[in-house]
C-alpha cells in the first residue's frame, strides 16, 4: 500500500504516510472497525476528526461515536481511569479507548473488556437516567426558577453518588444537596 502509493488516493491519508506506517509496528489484528478508526485518528492527529471521517462517507452516528472515543482516548493519555471518567465515557467507548491506548503502547489487550465491565458493574449508577431525582425535584426543593444551577447541581449529585458519598436515595440526595455549599445556600 505504501510502496505503490495507493495511500495518496485515500481521503485524508496523503500527508500522513509516516504516521500511518507506525500501524505496521502495532498488533492491530484484534481491533474492531471503530477501534481501527480511533487508532488511525490518534496516530495522524487531525485537527478536525469529524471532517476527516466525513470524507470516508461513514454513518453520522459512527462518526460521532469515534470522535467522542477520540476525546476519551486523549483524556486517557492524561490520566488513569476514575469512576467518573468511566461513567462519562460510557462502557463501550471506555473499552474501545482502552484497547487503542494499550495497542498504541504495545501492551496486552487481554481482559480489557472484562476489567471495564467489572468496573461498571460495581458503579452505583451506570447512566444519568438512573438517578432517582430530576431537575424538577431540585426546582421544587429550592423554590428557585430553572437555570444553569440545575445542571451543575445534578452533576455534583452524580459525582457524589458515583464516589459513594451518598446513596441514590431521594431523601439522602435532598439532605445532601441542601448542605453541599451551593452559591445560593443562604437562600435555602
Amino acid at each position: 500500500m505504501f510502496d505503490c502509493q495507493i495511500i495518496d488516493y485515500l481521503p485524508g491519508f496523503k500527508d500522513h504516510t509516516d504516521k500511518l506506517k507506525q500501524c505496521l509496528e502495532l498488533d492491530v489484528n484484534e481491533l474492531s472497525e471503530n477501534q481501527t478508526w480511533l487508532l488511525i485518528l490518534a496516530l495522524i492527529d487531525v485537527n478536525e476528526p469529524m471532517n476527516f471521517l466525513r470524507e470516508w462517507r461513514m454513518p453520522t452516528k459512527q462518526m460521532k461515536y469515534i470522535v467522542k472515543a477520540l476525546s476519551v482516548l486523549k483524556e486517557r493519555y492524561q490520566s488513569s481511569w476514575t469512576v467518573a471518567s468511566l461513567f462519562y465515557a460510557t462502557k463501550e467507548i471506555a473499552i474501545d479507548a482502552e484497547v487503542v491506548y494499550k495497542t498504541m503502547n504495545k501492551q496486552s489487550i487481554y481482559m480489557i473488556k472484562e476489567t471495564i465491565e467489572n468496573e461498571f458493574s460495581i458503579m452505583p449508577i451506570k447512566t444519568r437516567e438512573e438517578i432517582v431525582i430530576s431537575g424538577e425535584d431540585l426546582i421544587n426543593w429550592f423554590n428557585r426558577p430553572g437555570g444553569p444551577w440545575i445542571k451543575d447541581l445534578l452533576q455534583q449529585i452524580e459525582l457524589a453518588i458515583l464516589n459513594k458519598e451518598i446513596a441514590n436515595d431521594r431523601d439522602e440526595i435532598k439532605g445532601w444537596s441542601r448542605t453541599c455549599n451551593l452559591p445560593f445556600a443562604n437562600d435555602c
